[in-house]
């Protein structure tokens, strides 16, 4: 569907790890902040051409399908810690 409209090798990739820790660590704020810092330092370093604020429908492209999916990771990691803590409580509680 999008293939011939991403960066190929896509390096963006990367940051993901990066995104799931901190979401797993921090929660969802720190997961989002990662997603931003990530999404910035992806534009400035790896979307041609390198360190310029130009690009073409294809980075945007890129860029939009990271954010997407980094959101969906930060969201479901958030949702599993939250079931997880429920869980913990619920066991207590016995």
């Amino acid at each position: 569907m999008v293939g011939g409209q991403v960066i190929e090798g896509l390096p963006l990739i990367t940051y993901y790890p990066a995104i799931v820790i901190a979401s797993l660590v921090g929660g969802l704020w720190p997961g989002i902040l990662a997603t931003i810092l990530s999404s910035a330092t992806a534009l400035w370093l790896f979307l041609p051409p390198s360190y310029s604020g130009d690009f073409n429908q294809r980075e945007v492209i890129s860029l939009l399908l990271f954010i997407f999916i980094a959101s969906i990771n930060v969201t479901i990691v958030a949702l599993l810690d939250a079931m997880v803590a429920r869980i913990i409580a619920q066991v207590q509680n016995m």
